[in-house]
């Protein structure tokens, strides 16, 4: 069996940069925490300005990097693998928490829609010598602006806990029994 518990309600932009998180790495372990804006660093909105108003390449793309944090996942983790076994489950109980997405934006022109639409690398790779301009070409103009944005869960794991621990049992999520409860 298979099933996802939804965070989503919990979920709230960090107030302050976290070294740990830092992509760049160029930070010194002891260098004071910066505030952030929507969970995003003042110096990268600007950067992310500047690449918006200025950028002429059509196939230049944003990839918005959104990073959660929960320190107490791990807690809720060995507590779901407990009740699963608990209630009498013999097999592998895995449980994980996905903390990263990556969303691309690309521009919405003519030029780009038609260099990365599914049919022209196609049509390209028919003609013999469309095939390595393309590739060519592509490699050369495709560039990322990446934005990484930081986020955290906003409840303690003890709170979490006591919202689904009665709806777990050897076969999963008893969805029912939460709607009928009041839990998410």
């Amino acid at each position: 069996f298979n099933f996802a518990l939804d965070l989503s309600q919990w979920i709230v932009h960090e107030e302050w940069s976290v070294t740990a998180c830092s992509r760049e790495g160029d930070e010194a372990p002891d260098a004071p925490p910066r505030p952030l804006l929507a969970g995003i660093e003042a110096e990268e909105l600007e950067r992310l300005q500047t690449f918006l108003e200025t950028d002429s390449n059509d196939l230049a793309s944003v990839v918005l990097e959104k990073n959660i944090n929960w320190p107490d996942w791990e807690d809720v983790a060995t507590n779901i693998r407990q009740r699963i076994k608990q209630c009498g489950f013999d097999g592998n109980v895995n449980v994980r928490f996905e903390a990263l997405e990556r969303i691309r934006v690309q521009k919405n022109t003519t030029w780009a829609r038609l260099m990365t639409h599914r049919s022209f690398p196609i049509l390209c790779m028919l003609s013999i010598i469309g095939w390595p301009i393309y590739t060519t070409y592509m490699s050369w103009r495709c560039t990322e602006h990446p934005v990484l944005s930081r986020f955290r869960v906003d409840i303690e794991a003890e709170d979490y806990w006591s919202l689904i621990s009665d709806q777990l049992s050897a076969s999963g999520f008893n969805v029912t029994a939460a709607s009928s409860t009041g839990g998410s």
